[in-house]
């Protein structure tokens, strides 16, 4: 006979299964209203309405929809819970974006706006309620959120970074109300347009600022290149050369017959600030004015001519007196001056009989001492032909040729 295999219980003993707390590891939604204790005070009983109406047609139709559980709502708020995190996000990316639309046709003041937050955490469930440190990061995530935002941590961004059309925003650790280890936070994109605006926003307004940096520099550059110096250089007053102090205290001069004015002569250069004394002015000197050096030439027969040039025949003889040129080249003026002085015999001329002052004669049209014809014997042309001059003049002492 085959045995009866029994189980036997003390009295003791109890169904453990009954006694254990359930523990889950879920993904926690707790959303809350911004700003609701001042859109009680503008309208309470309008808020109260609205917020329950909101409840009813949209926060509790959209949590079921994506398979959550509403565990409770807290008058401004509510908590939910999901068995997958990527239904809880995409429930709060709905609840959301409908907000804005049924925000759109109402003042600003009176907006409903909610900040959602998101954690994967161990919790315990009981039948209205839920408890644990997920709940508690939920909840700190939310209190953080940014109106109209949602947050989510670390856990929950691993698990759905890859599998929902939106992008994230990493807001690094956060330290977070009686939660002792600092939090990771990604703020969720729904347009994921949105995160390449988040990503090019600063580098945007990093090159506005340096190209407003080195705008700056460049114009101090250019101020101090060119504003700077012109300003010093204006404000110099301008310097006067005063003539030496001994300069304006002219010698006498001996009395001697002023002469006519030169010819004046239209000036070319700009005139300038800096008064400087005429080239052709100068100062009247004290020494003795005597005749210019002379040289003997002594007179004689001599051939002129040449058979070899037909311009030059016939050769002839041609007899000429001793005479006195100057050495050197004298002008008019001075010349003239002498005479005045009684120190020459005569006054001189240019050809034509027109005085000249100050006038210095050249090589072609020289005139070493030039007399009127009246004031001597004038040449003859057989007496001048070799001397390669056009006029001459024999005075008691001397030939003065033009």
């Amino acid at each position: 006979m085959r045995g009866e295999i029994r189980h036997i219980h003390s009295g003791n003993d109890r169904d453990s299964s009954h006694d254990a707390t359930p523990r889950r590891l879920a993904a926690i939604i707790a959303g809350d209203i911004s700003g609701y204790s001042r859109l009680m005070q503008i309208d309470e009983d309008g808020t109260y309405a609205r917020v329950k109406r909101i409840e009813r047609d949209l926060i509790e139709p959209t949590i079921a929809e994506h398979h959550g559980r509403l565990i409770k709502t807290t008058g401004d708020g509510f908590i939910a819970i999901f068995d997958s995190p990527v239904e809880a996000v995409r429930c709060g990316i709905v609840i959301q974006q409908s907000m804005v639309g049924r925000n759109a046709s109402l003042p600003r003041e009176h907006w409903i706006v909610y900040r959602i937050g998101v954690n994967l955490g161990d919790v315990i469930i009981e039948d209205e309620d839920v408890y644990g440190d997920g709940v508690n990061v939920a909840a700190r995530l939310e209190g953080i959120a940014t109106p109209g935002q949602i947050f989510i941590s670390g856990g929950i961004y691993e698990q759905v970074k890859h599998k929902l059309v939106c992008g994230y925003q990493s807001l690094g650790d956060r330290q977070v109300k009686n939660i002792t280890d600092p939090v990771r936070v990604y703020r969720v994109l729904p347009d994921p347009s949105a995160m390449t605006e988040s990503r090019i926003r600063p580098v945007v307004a990093l090159l506005v600022t340096a190209t407003v940096v080195l705008f700056a520099l460049a114009g101090g550059a250019l101020w101090y290149l060119v504003a700077r110096p012109d300003g010093q250089l204006t404000s110099r007053p301008p310097v006067a050369i005063q003539p030496p102090a001994d300069v304006a205290k002219a010698a006498p001069t001996p009395a001697v017959p002023q002469m006519p004015p030169a010819p004046a002569v239209p000036q070319t250069t700009p005139k300038t600030s800096v008064t400087t004394a005429a080239p052709a002015m100068k100062q009247p000197s004290s020494q003795p004015v005597r005749e210019p050096e002379m040289v003997s030439l002594p007179g004689g027969s001599f051939a002129m001519g040449s058979n070899d040039d037909i311009t030059e025949k016939p050769v002839h003889q041609v007899a000429i007196k001793p005479f006195s040129i100057g050495k050197h080249p004298v002008a008019v003026r001075e010349w003239n001056e002498c005479a005045e002085a009684k120190a020459c015999g005569f006054k001189a001329h240019r050809e034509g009989g027109s005085s000249s002052h100050g006038h210095q004669l050249g090589r072609r049209k020289t005139v070493r001492h030039v007399a009127r014809a009246g004031d001597g014997e004038e040449l003859p042309a057989s007496e001048r032909s070799g001397m390669g001059i056009r006029r001459a003049w024999r005075h008691p002492d001397k030939i003065l040729v033009g």
